[in-house]
Parts: C-alpha cells; sequence; structure tokens
C-alpha cells in the first residue's frame, strides 16, 4: 500500500502556507489568511517579529542544541526569570503540550511514590477533553476516536463530566494525589471565579500540605495580562 512521504496522521486542512507576515500567513497560491491559530497558540508574537527573528539569528551563530547532557546558562536565566516573575517554583522546558501533560501525571505520581504512598496514582479527567497524542495523555482521555489502534490504555485515569463539580468531586478517593489541576481556561462553562474556588477547594480537601499558598494557575496567568 502506498504511503505519503509526509505520514498523514494528523487531517490537514487545504490551507498551506508558505510565508508568514506579522498576524498574516501567506499560502503557496498566493491568499492572504489571518492567523487567528497562531501555531495552535504558539506563535504569540506572530510572524517575522523582527526582535524573535534577531534572537534567533543571534543564537544560531553563537551556539545550537547540545541536549540537557550538559548545563544551561541560558536556561538557567530564563527559568528563574520565570520563577521571579510567576507563581512558579521550579520550571521544567519542553517541546510540546502533550510532554508538558506528561511531565504533570509523571510528577503527581512520582511526588507519592518517592514519600511511600505509592497508591496515590490515581487522576481524575474531564470528558471529551484533548490531552495531547502519547500513550498517557490518550489514555487520559475518555474520547473513542483518541483510542482506536492504540490499545491497552495506560491505567489510572477516571472520567469526569465537565462543570459538574460534585461528579468530580464523588471521584477523588484513597488513589487520587494531593494535587489538583483546574479545568482548563479556553472552556467557558466555568467562570473564573468560580474555577478558583473549586480548585482551592479541592486542593484544600484532599490533603494538600499548603493550601493556603496554592494559587490556580489560571488566576496567575491573568493577573499578568
Amino acid at each position: 500500500m502506498a504511503i505519503d512521504p509526509l505520514m498523514p496522521v494528523y487531517p490537514r486542512c487545504a490551507v498551506r502556507p508558505v510565508k508568514g507576515e506579522h498576524c498574516h500567513l501567506i499560502g503557496e497560491d498566493g491568499r492572504r489568511f489571518l492567523d487567528f491559530a497562531a501555531g495552535i497558540a504558539v506563535n504569540i508574537l506572530g510572524h517575522s517579529h523582527p526582535g524573535l527573528i534577531g534572537a534567533i539569528r543571534e543564537q544560531a551563530a553563537t551556539l545550537m542544541h547540545v541536549s540537557n547532557l550538559y548545563g544551561s546558562p541560558q536556561g538557567e536565566r530564563l527559568a528563574q526569570r520565570l520563577v521571579d516573575l510567576t507563581f512558579a517554583d521550579t520550571v521544567f522546558f519542553t517541546n510540546s503540550g502533550a510532554e508538558a501533560v506528561e511531565a504533570a501525571i509523571k510528577t503527581a505520581r512520582a511526588y507519592h511514590q518517592h514519600g511511600g504512598n505509592s497508591d496515590r496514582h490515581e487522576l481524575i479527567t474531564f470528558n471529551n477533553a484533548f490531552h495531547g497524542r502519547t500513550m498517557a495523555t490518550i489514555s487520559a482521555s475518555d474520547q473513542e476516536k483518541m483510542h482506536k489502534g492504540f490499545l491497552p490504555l495506560l491505567p489510572g485515569f477516571r472520567y469526569s463530566a465537565f462543570d459538574d463539580l460534585a461528579a468530580a468531586e464523588a471521584l477523588i478517593g484513597p488513589k487520587t494525589p494531593r494535587s489538583a489541576r483546574p479545568p482548563q481556561a479556553r472552556w467557558p462553562a466555568f467562570s473564573r471565579c468560580r474555577m478558583n474556588r473549586w480548585f482551592r477547594a479541592t486542593t484544600t480537601a484532599i490533603g494538600c500540605r499548603r493550601p493556603s499558598t496554592l494559587r490556580s494557575p489560571l488566576r496567575s496567568a491573568t493577573r499578568s495580562r
């Protein structure tokens, strides 16, 4: 069976950009599109931003990739700046949203396993959510279309109806890690204040050590705008 050289993993639309100018994409046929997708929310500076171009050019001329086998003075400075300006105590740099979710899953489980409580490994996610395309992140989703072709899934996930606090709280049990991630900001069914109240109340109820110091990532992100 013939297959395209570029593996047909993702359903791609007919738009084929070859160039970007600020907030616009330019297709190979010359048409211009207002880029609302922004690389799925990663190109926040748009295209052809002179400051970004200069920084990339300077870094490429100075040092390319050397992997995490070595110390990174630049990475350390950036991490410190993020810690200073946000709610974070430490920073993990990664390449994709799926890897970030994987890191959150591993962090929650490792915290309890290193503390001798390996039973706390079960994570609660919301129905119809998308977390990524790795084995762990598709297992964290209840969507059958994400599971097709990749069974068996990884265990340790329970699914709750979205915008139903009682349903989510009912799933909290002795196997639930003592940490929580609030519902994602892109879903409008929760108001911001309800999200923050839910986050604080839930993390306190399931035994976080210092609930008075916890802050919702959504609150911290909106505060910096």
